[in-house]
C-alpha cells in the first residue's frame, strides 16, 4: 500500500539509519505524502543483552520483567527495547535478580556469577488446586501440599491427577521466596473443546502471584506447558454454533404448523441445553 525510494530518511537519535537496522522491537514515527514515505524516526529503540558466566543457568530459564521467559544457553545475546527491567535467574538451588537499562543501539553485560548468590535456595510455594483429593507430584514425587511446599530454585516438573480429569502437567520455574500457584483442572468431558485461546494461555505463565524478598525475583513459577499440558476451565455442553444450530432446527420444525407454539419451542430449547 505504500512505497518508498532511495531518498527515504531514516534515523535514529539523529544518527542515520538503514531499514534493516529496525526490529519490530522499535516504535516508528512515520512522515509521508500520499502512498509515498518520505523519513522514518525511531521514537523507541532496541539494544542488546550479552550474558556471560552461564554455565550454571543452562537450560533454566531467564525472567526478564514480567512478561519475557527464555530458555538460557551458552553466553547467549538478547535483543530488547530499550528500557529498564528486573532479571530474575535461577537453577540448582542458586539464583537472584538485578535491574537493568537496556540503552538503544549499546549492548549490556550481565555477568550470571553475581546473580548466583548463596546456595541452595528455596522457594516456599503454596498450590491451590480447583479439585479437591487432587495427587500433585514434583519431580515424580508425591508432595503434600495442603501447606507451602519448600522447593529448591530452578526448574521442575509439575503433574497434578484427579479422577475425571485431565492430567495437568508443565514445567514449575522458582525463583522467588514465596509464591501462589493456582492450578484449575480440565474435566475429561471438556478436552474436546480446547480452544486456540487456550493454546495461546498454555505458551506463557500460568496465573500465579509472588512475593518479592532479599533473596527472590519477581515471578514464583514459569509453568507454560512446554509439555502440552492443560490447565483450561470447563466449558459449555454447547457452544456458539451448536446453539444456533439448534434454534434455527427448532424454528424450522414449528414453520410447519402455522398455530405454533412458541411456548413450547423455548421449552424444547431449555431441555436441549439442561437435559432436564
Amino acid at each position: 500500500n505504500y512505497s518508498y525510494d532511495d531518498s527515504l530518511y531514516v534515523n535514529s537519535d539523529g544518527n542515520l539509519q538503514q531499514l534493516s537496522d529496525l526490529t519490530d522491537m522499535d516504535t516508528l514515527r512515520v512522515i509521508g505524502v500520499g502512498k509515498k514515505i518520505l523519513s522514518i524516526s525511531v521514537t523507541t529503540g532496541h539494544g542488546e543483552l550479552q550474558l556471560t558466566n552461564t554455565e550454571i543457568f543452562e537450560g533454566s530459564y531467564i525472567q526478564i520483567g514480567t512478561k519475557i521467559f527464555s530458555e538460557i544457553t551458552s553466553n547467549m545475546t538478547m535483543e530488547l527495547a530499550e528500557g529498564t527491567y528486573v532479571v530474575t535467574v535461577a537453577n540448582n538451588g542458586y539464583g537472584g535478580s538485578t535491574e537493568i537499562e537496556i540503552t538503544r543501539g549499546q549492548t549490556l553485560t550481565l555477568d550470571l556469577d553475581t546473580l548466583k548468590g548463596e546456595g541452595p535456595q528455596y522457594g516456599s510455594i503454596l498450590f491451590a488446586v480447583d479439585v479437591e483429593g487432587a495427587t500433585l507430584q514434583i519431580d515424580g514425587e508425591v508432595t503434600d501440599y495442603s501447606g507451602p511446599v519448600s522447593i529448591q530454585y530452578g526448574v521442575h516438573s509439575l503433574t497434578v491427577t484427579a479422577d475425571s480429569y485431565e492430567t495437568y502437567s508443565k514445567w514449575l520455574y522458582v525463583n522467588s521466596a514465596e509464591a501462589t500457584i493456582a492450578i484449575s483442572l480440565a474435566s475429561e468431558s471438556s478436552s474436546s473443546s480446547s480452544t486456540a485461546e487456550e493454546t495461546a494461555d498454555e505458551e506463557t505463565s500460568d496465573s500465579a502471584t509472588s512475593t518479592d524478598s532479599s533473596s527472590g525475583g519477581t515471578a514464583g513459577s514459569l509453568a507454560g506447558s512446554l509439555t502440552g499440558g492443560s490447565s483450561s476451565d470447563s466449558t459449555s455442553a454447547l457452544d456458539e454454533v451448536e446453539l444456533d444450530a439448534l434454534v434455527d432446527s427448532l424454528l424450522e420444525e414449528d414453520d410447519d404448523d402455522s398455530t405454533s407454539d412458541y411456548l413450547s419451542t423455548i421449552t424444547s430449547l431449555l431441555t436441549s441445553l439442561t437435559g432436564d
